[in-house]
C-alpha cells in the first residue's frame, strides 16, 4: 500500500467501486470458475462458522437461533463454530473443520483466492438492502476538517481482513494523498465495538466503522452522538454465506434454500434473526456482487484493474 502506483490505483478503483450500480459479468461466465465441479462430501452434521464478533457488530451468540433454524430446515444437527478472526473463518473451510461459513466481504474475496471454486450461496440483507456504507469517524468536537488532515494521526481499524474496518477506509485515506500505512498511526482493535469505544473515549483521533455497528453501539449505551462522520468510505456488499467446494451438490442446494427461508416473512424466521439487529435475512447471491471489494483489494496490492 505504500507504493505510489498502488495509491494512484486506489484513487481510480475506489471511485469505480463506490459508483458501480449495474452487476458485472456473472461469476459463472468467468474462465476461472468454469472448470469447477461439485463435490461428493455429504456429512451427517453441518458445522457453521461465524466470527466471534466484528463484521456485523454482533457476538457469535446471536447466530445460535440461526443455527437452530437451519437444523430444523435441514433435519440434521447444525453446530455453530466460532472463529477468533476473519482469516480463521476461511481457514476453517480450508481445513474442512466447517462446511459453511458466514464471511465478511473482504474475507470472502480473500477466501476465494485461498479456496478454488468457493462461491457465495446467499448474501445477508439488512434494512432492505445487501449493501452498507462505511465511514471514517472523528470525535464531534475534533478539529480535524477532512481526511487529508488525518496525516500523522492515530486511526482505529478493525482487522486487515475487514472491508469497512480497513480496506475501504484505507483506500479513502490514500485518495486524500495520505499513505494509510506510513502517513497515519493505524491501530487494529479486532472488532467494531472496540473501535467505536476507542474513539468515544478519545484514545484515538479517528476510527473506521459502518452504519449498523454505530446503531448497535447506540443500543449498547455508547455515546455515538459524540461522534462525527468525517467521510463516507464507500458502499460495500454485506456478508456472504459460502460452502466448501467439496460438498455434495444436493446438500449445497438444501443449505442455500434454508438460508433463503431466513427472510423475516414468518414468525419462525423473525425469531431466528431476533438477536441480529437490523438483519432482514438472506437473499440469493452471486460472486460478482463482491467485485467492488475485489477491485479495491487489487488496487491496494498495486495491481492493475481486472477487466470483466
Amino acid at each position: 500500500m505504500g507504493r505510489a502506483f498502488a495509491i494512484a490505483a486506489l484513487l481510480f478503483l475506489h471511485a469505480a467501486a463506490c459508483s458501480r450500480t449495474a452487476p458485472p459479468t456473472a461469476a459463472s461466465e468467468r474462465p476461472a470458475r468454469a472448470a469447477c465441479r461439485a463435490g461428493a462430501t455429504n456429512p451427517d452434521r453441518l458445522r457453521f462458522a461465524v466470527a466471534r464478533s466484528g463484521s456485523s457488530a454482533f457476538s457469535d451468540e446471536g447466530y445460535r437461533p440461526v443455527a437452530a433454524f437451519l437444523s430444523r430446515r435441514l433435519a440434521m444437527p447444525v453446530d455453530l463454530v466460532p472463529a477468533d478472526s476473519y482469516a480463521d473463518l476461511w481457514d476453517l473451510l480450508a481445513r474442512r473443520e466447517a462446511e459453511v461459513a458466514l464471511l465478511p466481504p473482504l474475507a470472502y474475496v480473500e477466501a476465494t483466492e485461498a479456496i478454488p471454486c468457493l462461491k457465495p450461496l446467499a448474501t445477508m440483507a439488512a434494512h432492505g438492502v445487501v449493501w452498507y456504507s462505511g465511514y471514517l469517524l472523528v470525535h464531534r468536537d475534533s478539529r480535524i476538517p477532512d481526511v487529508a488532515a488525518l496525516a500523522g494521526r492515530t486511526v482505529a481499524f478493525v482487522d486487515r481482513h475487514s472491508a469497512s474496518g480497513w480496506l475501504f477506509p484505507a483506500a479513502r485515506i490514500a485518495a486524500a494523498g495520505v499513505d494509510p500505512e506510513t502517513g497515519i498511526v493505524p491501530r487494529f482493535l479486532g472488532e467494531h465495538m472496540a473501535v467505536l469505544r476507542a474513539l468515544a473515549s478519545r484514545e484515538v483521533d479517528a476510527a473506521a466503522s459502518f452504519g449498523s455497528a454505530i446503531d448497535a453501539a447506540r443500543k449498547l449505551g455508547l455515546d455515538v452522538a459524540s461522534l462525527r462522520v468525517l467521510a463516507i468510505t464507500g458502499r460495500v456488499p454485506l456478508d456472504a454465506v459460502a460452502a466448501r467446494p467439496d460438498l455434495d451438490a444436493e446438500l449445497v442446494r438444501r443449505v442455500t434454500a434454508a438460508f433463503l427461508d431466513l427472510n423475516a416473512t414468518s414468525a419462525e424466521s423473525r425469531e431466528a434473526l431476533s438477536l441480529l439487529q437490523g438483519v432482514d435475512g438472506f437473499v440469493a447471491s452471486d460472486d460478482s456482487l463482491y467485485d467492488p471489494v475485489r477491485e479495491t483489494l487489487r488496487a491496494a496490492r498495486g495491481l492493475p484493474r481486472r477487466e470483466p
